[in-house]
């Protein structure tokens, strides 16, 4: 048996569990009791939704003008699902204090698109995405993704704002 479905993640998204999780700690509440497990794994995937861009911020203070390429858009692989996906509130953090966003998913591009309101930030190939970016988060971990070969983040040369070494995240 092989357990794929437990890999540690940026958080958990989608439709279901975050409103199931949602659902238990509010009943519970409203019937006098305290699920704290279930409290604290809410809490615990707020923050965790944060962590890549908590890392970029250790070694990027300012984000200003930097290209940030962004791969794999979705909460899950093989999806095209973006409810409660961690990528899209870190991309409107981003875009608010000013980085320049290449984002790439295989399959959610228009819903992205739509969502955030902005095509423009949309590549259509990992190498588009990664191309000149000062930093490289990953959110999802889809095959095509997982499977990058080193070499292709070469493309990451940083020289936009000159970064020395571009990050990976």
């Amino acid at each position: 048996m092989v357990i794929v479905f437990l890999r540690a993640g940026i958080g958990y998204g989608g439709s279901c569990f975050p409103k199931d999780t949602k659902a238990l700690h509010w009943l519970a509440e409203d019937h006098g009791f305290v699920l704290r497990t279930i409290e604290a794994a809410i809490k615990i995937n707020e923050k965790q939704k944060y962590l890549l861009l908590h890392k970029l911020r250790q070694e990027m203070p300012t984000v200003a003008g930097k290209k940030i390429a962004v791969l794999g858009l979705t909460f899950k692989p093989n999806t095209d699902d973006l409810r409660e996906a961690p990528s899209i509130p870190n991309i409107k953090v981003l875009q608010k204090e000013g980085a320049i966003i290449q984002a790439y998913d295989p399959i959610a591009m228009a819903q992205t698109a739509e969502e955030l309101g902005d095509a423009s930030i949309m590549k259509d190939s990992i190498e588009a995405a990664l191309e000149g970016a000062d930093a490289c988060l990953i959110f999802t971990e889809w095959d095509e993704i997982r499977a990058i070969a080193p070499d292709t983040f070469k493309k990451m040369d940083g020289k936009s704002n000159r970064v020395r070494r571009p990050k990976l995240f």
